[in-house]
């Protein structure tokens, strides 16, 4: 079966617009995680991921706690939802073309 991804020869695992960053940061968090541990494990700079952080923080989908060791990571019930809902789109993204109506399948070569 060739999925829709690879029919217009993009690779969405390859390339992560900002969700994208936030979905493998939240993933990384899961369990609990230190900065450094994310920054490494979601592959982006450190600078980047303290950008991220606050935001995430602020909308509920991270909680940042402190302790003796530095400052541990973890996604909130709400990240989670979050993470659910960005697996259910990208399960529709990367499903086959066939069920598109054919004005939209026209759009993909």
């Amino acid at each position: 079966m060739v999925m829709a991804s690879q029919e217009v020869g993009v690779d969405f695992r390859r390339y992560r617009d900002w969700l994208g960053v936030v979905e493998e940061v939240l993933t990384i968090a899961l369990n609990g995680a230190c900065a450094t541990r994310i920054v490494y494990g979601a592959n982006i700079t450190f600078k980047r991921f303290q950008m991220y952080a606050p935001l995430l923080v602020e909308r509920g989908l991270l909680t940042a706690e402190n302790n003796r060791e530095g400052t541990v990571y973890r996604t909130t019930g709400r990240g989670r939802e979050f993470l659910s809902l960005m697996r259910k789109v990208r399960g529709l993204l990367e499903a086959p073309l066939e069920g598109l109506p054919r004005r939209l399948s026209g759009m993909f070569p």
